[in-house]
């Protein structure tokens, strides 16, 4: 046992390379953790220097009456900009129905761009043509149907109508 040497059972230069990349991979994830807290760290401080900025250019905003008034006319604008006119989608929508359908009840919702209506039509032969005729539209899209039900001799049906955005296009 004396003549007992690690040297001879161990083989160092071909275990060293490993413990040395070993080392630099905690070196290197020891610093990436450092930077990585680093950046968070100045990241909040920048965001929190950000909304106090905010926070004092709004009150500055809310206590400058002209800006206030501005900013009021600026939304009105807007809105009447956007606003969809009830006698277009009126006028649209006349146009591109058929001569052969009866309108009884007409609903339109501005918010969710549908049309509600319920209608008649003289044949079934007529409803048939009048619900391909609608499935085939570029502009509208059939979102729901009810049966329809023959009732003093037409045909009644109700159908929810989804308006694309190509309807409001001239």
């Amino acid at each position: 046992m004396k003549n007992f040497n690690w040297k001879n059972i161990l083989p160092w230069g071909m275990l060293m390379p490993f413990f040395l990349l070993i080392g630099f991979e905690y070196l290197v994830d020891f610093g990436l953790t450092f930077y990585n807290k680093r950046l968070n760290n100045e990241i909040s401080l920048l965001e929190s220097s950000l909304t106090q900025k905010e926070e004092a250019l709004m009150q500055t905003l809310k206590t400058n009456e002209a800006f206030y008034v501005f900013s009021q006319i600026a939304n009105i604008v807007e809105i009447v900009k956007n606003r969809i006119s009830v006698n277009y989608v009126i006028d649209k929508f006349n146009k591109i129905m058929p001569n052969f359908l009866i309108i009884n009840e007409f609903e339109f919702n501005a918010e969710t761009n549908e049309i509600k209506i319920r209608g008649a039509v003289n044949s079934w032969s007529d409803y048939v043509r009048f619900h391909s005729y609608l499935t085939n539209l570029s502009d509208i899209e059939l979102k729901s149907f009810e049966s329809p039900k023959l009732e003093k001799n037409l045909i009644n049906f109700s159908m929810v109508l989804l308006l694309k955005p190509s309807f409001y296009r001239e």
